[in-house]
């Protein structure tokens, strides 16, 4: 049998709760991985955490620009938001 090697062109990350496998894929593939391009649907400030979780998210999200390479935001305000909360670039 054949096997033939996976090698996609883009990885597509479909909502805020997938990137920490964005995160794990960039790290496992270092130069081999594909662009990541994530989908940001959540709101990223979230006013149901507690001051102590909040502040350890805040610190997730501003890793987030080290590993994706392309973020699409479902509103002008949600990619307001991403550049503020995540430190995203404008272009990004």
């Amino acid at each position: 049998s054949v096997t033939e090697e996976i090698a996609p062109d883009v990885l597509f990350c479909p909502g805020n709760h997938y990137s920490a496998l964005a995160a794990w894929t960039k790290m496992r593939l270092g130069r081999r991985c594909p662009p990541i391009v994530a989908k940001i649907s959540n709101a990223l400030v979230r006013r149901d955490h507690g001051a102590a979780f909040a502040a350890a998210y805040r610190t997730w999200l501003r890793w987030h620009p080290h590993f994706l390479d392309e973020l699409v935001a479902m509103s002008p305000a949600m990619a307001d938001e991403a550049r503020i909360e995540m430190g995203a670039r404008p272009e990004m």
